[in-house]
């Protein structure tokens, strides 16, 4: 009889013990934050929180309040496709050889992506827009359990995510500008009936945020919610263009004759450039500032489609236990060094907004040192607590977003599309390097944010240039296997890259 009872004690002990781990287990994965990953296109530093006098943005603005902004944040690439690989894998374009149109699924194809280690750790992991590049073929399914697009047939030409086609709002005839058919086609610019606004692409997008928001999760959540303005062509419906009446709109300040200290090989660059698209555009009558109005006009709307997600968020039970993430792939030039849109290693393409928000976060800072689109791999980790990571090349900032004041020296870095040229950023200097040394520019960007005086060749910053110069990748990688090099395969709703037979 003693026996008997000692083994139930014993039992019962094991039992509450197990018990007890169980519902630790249980209590860690209910208190692991959700996030909600807002992505936007091309967007620079035309926040009001930022310092921008001449942009309305109230909604992200109430998001700075809420956390930190990075304001010397800056991409890991140039272009579209590889930005976006990088974030989302971690993995650095000198070390992916993703510095261009590269496919990261074909390349990379065991590689984790962010949404895979949030499956991985019992998330619910859900997605729509454009969260890697818009193109067909460039969206990684793997790790979502649901992803959002507004289009059936676009599904079956490979997931592509374009905003203007197959009954969403547009104009009637494209291009339906002088922008658009004297500089080139994608470079529209048209303000849309307001009426329209419900049928836009990213107002549709951020419709399906806000449903997924108000559902009732059993598990921890991550939304990725990824909208296609302010990217060209710039439509956006009338009432966003009135915000910004033409004799309001300042354009950048430029340097006249500001090539003429760069090296031949950069003002070819620009030559090129500008007669593809600046000379174009100051030849149309007020062009260069319609085309900032155009530009502005799409950030006010993007900026009141993610707050309407933020508003339902706010409004929800997940207010308290939600991380916020804001970012841009990329920046946008509007006409400095005679250059429009990305693609070049300067600071207005490669500086881009970072904003986050969320318990363990501090409120309405704002962060100067540089940081990298590549920190969030790891601050996700790391904020999450996700297990089984792969190693990355960025660096957490989660004692950043606790302790803003604590300003950390680094350096940062961004390539350029054939991954033999790259800038090199601290909270002082931007050094470029072309062409594996071919030519340089060097900046104080604290005394010069403009970037007008190339201090490259000026002697008494050798040592500067020498130091910078320690950052650049050394045989940074190949650039791996193009979209020219593969052909997607179709199946359904099904794709893959496949290598085109020679």
């Amino acid at each position: 009889m003693k026996l008997l009872m000692y083994k139930q004690i014993v039992l019962f002990i094991l039992l509450f013990f197990i018990g007890g781990l169980a519902c630790e287990k249980c209590a860690g994965q209910t208190n692991r934050p959700n996030v909600v990953m807002l992505v936007v296109d091309d967007w620079n530093d035309m926040i009001a929180a930022f310092g921008n006098r001449h942009i309305e943005t109230p909604n992200i603005d109430k998001l700075c309040a809420r956390g930190v902004r990075f304001v010397n944040n800056h991409t890991s690439a140039t272009y579209c496709t590889p930005s976006r690989t990088a974030l989302m894998t971690g993995v650095a374009p000198w070390k992916s050889g993703c510095y261009a149109d590269q496919p990261h699924h074909y390349n990379m194809p065991n590689r984790k992506t962010i949404p895979m280690l949030f499956q991985e750790n019992g998330y619910s992991v859900l997605g729509g827009g454009k969260i890697y590049h818009h193109m067909p073929g460039y969206l990684d399914l793997k790790g979502f359990d649901e992803y959002f697009h507004w289009d059936a047939k676009q599904k079956k030409r490979g997931w592509g995510l374009n905003a203007w086609e197959d009954n969403l709002a547009a104009p009637k005839e494209m291009p339906a500008s002088e922008f658009g058919k004297k500089v080139y086609a994608n470079f529209d610019i048209k303000a849309l009936p307001n009426h329209l606004e419900a049928e836009m692409a990213d107002t549709k997008v951020c419709n399906w945020a806000i449903d997924q928001i108000n559902k009732k999760h059993e598990k921890p959540f991550f939304i990725a919610v990824g909208i296609y303005a302010p990217h060209k062509p710039n439509y956006a419906p009338l009432k966003y263009f009135d915000k910004y009446p033409l004799d309001s709109i300042n354009i950048p300040a430029v340097k006249e004759h500001d090539e003429k200290d760069l090296p031949p090989l950069v003002q070819k660059i620009i030559q090129r450039k500008s007669k593809h698209t600046h000379n174009k555009l100051i030849a149309i009558d007020n062009g260069w500032k319609k085309a900032v109005q155009g530009y502005m006009a799409c950030i006010s709307y993007a900026d009141a489609q993610l707050g309407r997600v933020l508003e339902a968020l706010e409004n929800s039970p997940h207010a308290n236990n939600t991380i916020v993430l804001f970012w841009s792939d990329n920046g946008y030039q509007l006409g400095e060094k005679k250059c429009w849109a990305k693609h070049t290693l300067w600071e207005r393409t490669t500086n881009v907004p970072l904003i986050w928000a969320g318990p363990g976060i501090a409120k309405n800072k704002a962060y100067n040192e540089v940081t990298s689109l590549l920190d969030i791999y790891p601050t996700l980790i790391e904020m999450c607590n996700l297990k089984n990571d792969p190693a990355q090349d960025g660096e957490s900032i989660v004692r950043e977003l606790k302790y803003p004041e604590k300003l950390r020296e680094r350096m940062v870095i961004t390539a350029d599309k054939k991954g033999d040229s790259f800038s090199v950023f601290t909270s002082k200097w931007h050094y470029i390097q072309y062409k594996n040394g071919k030519a340089e520019e060097l900046y104080n960007v604290i005394e010069d944010p403009q970037e007008w005086e190339n201090l490259a060749m000026h002697h008494q910053y050798a040592h500067v240039k020498k130091e910078l110069a320690k950052a650049v990748p050394v045989n940074p990688a190949a650039p791996a296997v193009t979209k020219k090099q593969l052909r997607l395969k179709l199946d359904g709703e099904k794709f893959e890259w496949k290598k085109r037979e020679k």
